[in-house]
């Protein structure tokens, strides 16, 4: 779809109340910046844990739509990490990086210049 239309689609179709879940594909993020200006909030899902945690038998648009909806609306959809930008910037308690919660984030960091999440100098 192109941008022009996908903006079209969301001036028309979208609230500011409203919530948008995407599968994490290579144009996520482009998709989720469109999106973000005409909706509360943009949620990109990890798809590979989607499926650990909602395996489907028969797969289809309306059939995953509605698990994305469910586990997103029962707090158990996995998102994928993205950088704070489209106007929002979300408090570290709803930064999820690579399915581990910030507080899990917390407790694998390790002093700056030393292990695999240290920080260049």
């Amino acid at each position: 779809m192109a941008r022009g239309s996908l903006e079209a689609f969301a001036r028309k179709e979208l609230t500011r109340d409203d919530h948008v879940i995407v599968e994490a594909t290579g144009n996520a993020a482009a998709v989720a910046e469109v999106l973000a200006p005409h909706v509360d909030r943009v949620v990109i899902a990890n798809p590979k844990q989607v499926r650990m945690i909602a395996p489907a038998k028969i797969k289809t648009d309306a059939i995953d739509a509605a698990v994305l909806a469910k586990l997103y609306s029962t707090g158990f959809l996995p998102e994928v990490w993205e950088t704070p930008h489209f106007g929002r910037s979300p408090t570290i308690d709803s930064i999820v990086f690579c399915g581990l919660e910030a507080g899990e984030l917390m407790k694998r960091r390790c002093p700056i210049g030393s292990g695999p999440l240290a920080m260049p100098t």
